[in-house]
């Protein structure tokens, strides 16, 4: 990579700012918030929106930058901990976070754990992302440099799957039609705390 591209710098609010511009060219939809409280009132009103029969969301222990535990709890999320693949077949919504987000690509980084299973973000028809500010990267690169360091400081902490999203599911045929939601969600939802 020459070296003008992989030295680029840019401040936390200008890398937030790319990131929203560049997720939302992709078809995902980012919303913002202030404040953690006003961010679970987001959330909040999202389910609501959704009118769900089934949601999942990531065990309790698993990598989580907010507590949203409140909210999850009044809607009754099964978790990935404590269920079974079979019982996450059903979910109409996953709730995750991210390891991180990718300000030139608009992609969301996910990796796997114990406690973050891929299922709850590739069965369900909407994937709603509770992420902040501070896990957006300018680069690829930057991400992939983080995961090298892990490999080589904590080589059993390497996720055993690491996923990239850069918004709503897409498939074409020969033909090249466009289908939404085919082979994953059908909305992906940003809800980010962007408190500077």
């Amino acid at each position: 990579m020459p070296e003008f591209w992989a030295d680029r710098t840019m401040t936390q609010e200008a890398c937030t700012a790319r990131f929203v511009e560049q997720f939302s060219a992709l078809g995902g939809e980012i919303q913002t918030f202030a404040s953690v409280e006003a961010l679970k009132d987001g959330l909040e009103a999202c389910l609501q929106e959704l009118c769900a029969d089934l949601i999942g969301a990531w065990g309790q222990a698993a990598d989580w930058p907010l507590d949203v535990e409140d909210v999850l709890q009044k809607w009754n999320a099964i978790r990935w901990d404590e269920s079974t693949v079979t019982q996450f077949a059903s979910v109409q919504v996953g709730i995750t976070s991210c390891a991180y987000a990718i300000a030139d690509t608009g992609t969301l980084v996910m990796m796997s754990s114990q406690d973050q299973g891929r299922s709850v973000h590739l069965i369900s028809a909407v994937h709603l992302v509770v992420m902040t500010a501070d896990q957006i990267r300018l680069r690829l690169g930057e991400v992939f440099a983080d995961v090298q360091k892990l490999g080589e400081t904590a080589p059993d902490q390497v996720p055993a799957s690491i996923h990239f999203v850069s918004g709503p599911s897409r498939s074409s045929d020969i033909e090249n039609d466009q289908s939404i939601g085919v082979h994953g969600p059908a909305r992906v939802i940003i809800l980010l705390l962007d408190a500077q």
